[in-house]
């Protein structure tokens, strides 16, 4: 049972942040006038030779800097995620003013691509201010990547695109299916004897799968159970929604996709088991729109967390992804103070307690607490990944977090919790 819940209003209208993460899927299979994203997204110029640029790996999110061309012909650089789990491409309102307003030209490397005003996805100021403090000003899409085959180097920090009729990479060849309107791609998960179509979404920092597989998983496996509360790195979107706040969180030993076994992946069951009955709605809405802007009905992604140790390439055209392990998984990232977070514009707030079990992992914080500081850090000015590090470390130390709660400031000493504290035995 979860300790603290959101407040109950947030359990019957979706709030703005969910609906950034659902409406652009359910909107990414067609542009406006029925044209197919994909087809309103093309290459200035031909790939010559395989480009590549470093990226910037933040609470497990991609981020990349692109340069833009303007209309006078002078360039603007700005710091993109890149997202392969939206089909249309987002600007902040200013960004995109100051480009003309209409179709945009950019470089990722040396590769030029143009995207029609009909493939640009509406996103506002405060949903970009929400990425801050990183500069965010653009999402890359899922429908740019099929003009190229993408390697995404995670161990190196590396993006590298090619032509897509470049020679096949090194790396277990596992099978995917690609959306042509949208460049979403999927594949088939299995776990526990069972088979699941799952999205490849690096744009998300960590895996998220149904609620309903999750609580399956468990009734077989116990001893998978982390906690309840997005605990750790599994708080990757930070939203006002019980679907991530209030999701179990576990750990799957061994997970299948094609001839490719993932070990010891973490993963968010997106809402809970005993939660309101709206969070059940949700989660199936949100799956369901998923689905809209794949090639299959999907019920969950395989997120940075699990591709981490790899150099992962796909090859839209074969229809292929290759992975290539030359790194080592990250590890103690559910090792964190038990609390799950809520991303402001400029502050944090504190969206659940996490428990085990139906124990709390701390007592002195409240849901809806802003917090201001972790070990008199500023939490402000920390991004995700910054505030993630803050709040973990080894299990039995502490963190000393400075609260305001109905304006009245207040310091809580919280116990850093292992991962396993809640785990059932086997």
């Amino acid at each position: 049972m979860i300790h603290s819940k959101l407040p109950a209003g947030s359990r019957v209208v979706l709030s703005a942040a969910i609906l950034l993460t659902l409406w652009p899927l359910a909107a990414c299979v067609r542009a406006p006038f029925g044209k197919p994203v994909t087809q309103a997204i093309s290459l200035a110029a031909p790939v010559s030779a395989p480009t590549s640029v470093p990226f910037l790996l933040d609470g497990g999110r991609i981020y990349t800097d692109v340069v833009f061309r303007k209309a006078d012909g002078s360039t603007r650089k700005a710091l993109a995620w890149v997202n392969f789990g939206v089909g249309g491409m987002s600007l902040s309102p200013a960004l995109h003013s100051e480009l003309g307003g209409g179709a945009v030209e950019f470089a990722l490397g040396e590769a030029s691509v143009r995207v029609d005003s009909t493939a640009l996805l509406p996103m506002s100021a405060g949903n970009f201010a929400q990425m801050g403090p990183l500069p965010v000003e653009a999402v890359l899409p899922a429908g740019m990547w099929p003009l190229f085959r993408v390697t995404l180097d995670y161990p190196a920090r590396t993006l590298t695109l090619e032509a897509p009729d470049a020679p096949a990479p090194d790396g277990v060849a596992v099978p995917m299916l690609v959306n042509e309107a949208t460049g979403l791609a999927s594949v088939r998960l299995l776990v526990d004897g069972h088979t699941l179509p799952v999205a490849l979404d690096a744009g998300s920092g960590y895996s998220w799968i149904r609620g309903d597989d999750v609580r399956r998983w468990l009734k077989a496996n116990p001893g998978w159970y982390r906690a309840d509360g997005a605990l750790g790195a599994s708080n990757q979107a930070m939203v006002a929604e019980n679907v991530e706040q209030l999701g179990t969180v576990v750990r799957v030993p061994q997970m299948a996709i094609g001839p490719l076994t993932l070990t010891d992946v973490g993963v968010l069951g997106t809402a809970p088991a005993q939660g309101h009955p709206a969070d059940q709605v949700k989660d199936a809405m949100f799956w369901k729109l998923w689905g809209q802007g794949a090639a299959e009905p999907v019920f969950g992604w395989i997120g940075g967390n699990a591709m981490r140790p790899y150099r992962v390439s796909f090859d839209y055209r074969k229809k292929l992804s290759y992975w290539k392990r030359t790194g080592e998984p990250q590890t103690g990232e559910l090792d964190a103070v038990g609390i799950s977070l809520i991303k402001g514009t400029k502050f944090y707030r504190i969206g659940a307690i996490v428990t085990r079990n139906g124990k709390p992992d701390l007592t002195g914080a409240k849901v809806g607490d802003r917090l201001l500081a972790i070990d008199g850090r500023t939490a402000a000015e920390l991004t995700r990944e910054g505030i993630l590090q803050a709040l973990r470390g080894t299990p039995g130390t502490r963190r000393r977090l400075t609260l305001e709660r109905e304006g009245a400031t207040l310091e809580v000493e919280a116990e850093i919790v292992g991962e396993l504290a809640g785990a059932a035995p086997g």
